[in-house]
């Protein structure tokens, strides 16, 4: 998980010019939108390549809510729709580990306000059939009025 958010910081550092103890000042205490949303967006990006390396069943990943729309809050989430070709117990357990140890993880590098999230993922798996009717938060993917964005 620290490759993630090493990747994930590196990302901040290349687009802001902070240096690392800089980005996890903001990310703790943020004075604007702009780096939260950012660090977010990077390390699912980060964590894409991750969990589509490690599951065949993952067709596409989606990101969705605060990582998008710019929440600043260190204990906002980030929102991913996983498209898998199958839903499966063992993808279901994977998924569990892998937000625990992020969410770990990220209380360890920001703590101050962020020792309180309880999840750091908010995880979403739907399926083909979820995806040809729109339910769920397939809906999402091709949505009129809101779409989640493909990663």
């Amino acid at each position: 998980m620290k490759k993630l958010f090493d990747q994930a910081i590196l990302s901040c550092i290349e687009k802001s010019g902070k240096t690392r103890k800089e980005i996890l000042d903001f990310l703790e205490n943020p004075a604007d939108d702009w780096l939260p949303a950012t660090f977010r967006y990077a390390l699912a990006e980060a964590l894409e390549k991750y969990l589509t390396a490690k599951d065949n069943t993952i067709k596409a990943i989606y990101i969705f809510g605060s990582a998008v729309s710019g929440t600043k809050c260190p204990t906002a989430d980030i929102g991913l729709i996983l498209w898998v070709s199958r839903k499966t117990e063992s993808l279901n357990s994977f998924l569990k580990d892998t937000d625990r140890l992020l969410t770990e993880h990220y209380r360890k590098i920001v703590g101050g306000r962020a020792k309180g999230i309880r999840s750091f993922l908010n995880l979403k798996v739907v399926d083909d059939g979820d995806v040809e009717s729109g339910r769920n938060f397939a809906c999402l993917i091709n949505g009129l009025h809101y779409k989640a964005i493909k990663l």
